[in-house]
Parts: C-alpha cells; structure tokens; sequence
C-alpha cells in the first residue's frame, strides 16, 4: 500500500487593475479592488501607502 499524499491548491495570483475605489472603516482597513480577473475583491493585506485612498 502506497502512502497518501497530501494535495496541494494552487490559488491564482491576481493583480489590481484599478486604483483603489474604496476603504471601509473597519479595524482592518480594507480596500475594495477591481482585479485582473474583471471581480470586485476586499483585501486587507499588503496595503500601499494609504493617501492616495478615496480620492
């Protein structure tokens, strides 16, 4: 008998296409983000510099 093995997901890498459209005022911070696979997401890691939010 061979040993199971564990299966891995590759999870697809997507980039933003558009600046940031919004920030919601939670404790994380989260940004709305239209990305390279035409969805919306909300993302709460790797941030920019926040200044150009909301503008």
């Amino acid at each position: 008998m061979q040993p199971k093995v564990a299966k891995t997901m590759e999870i697809q890498h997507l980039h933003s296409i558009q600046d940031i459209s919004k920030q919601y005022m939670t404790g994380d911070l989260p940004v709305l983000v239209l990305c390279s696979d035409t969805q919306q997401y909300i993302c709460k890691y790797m941030r920019p510099n926040n200044s150009n939010y909301g503008k």
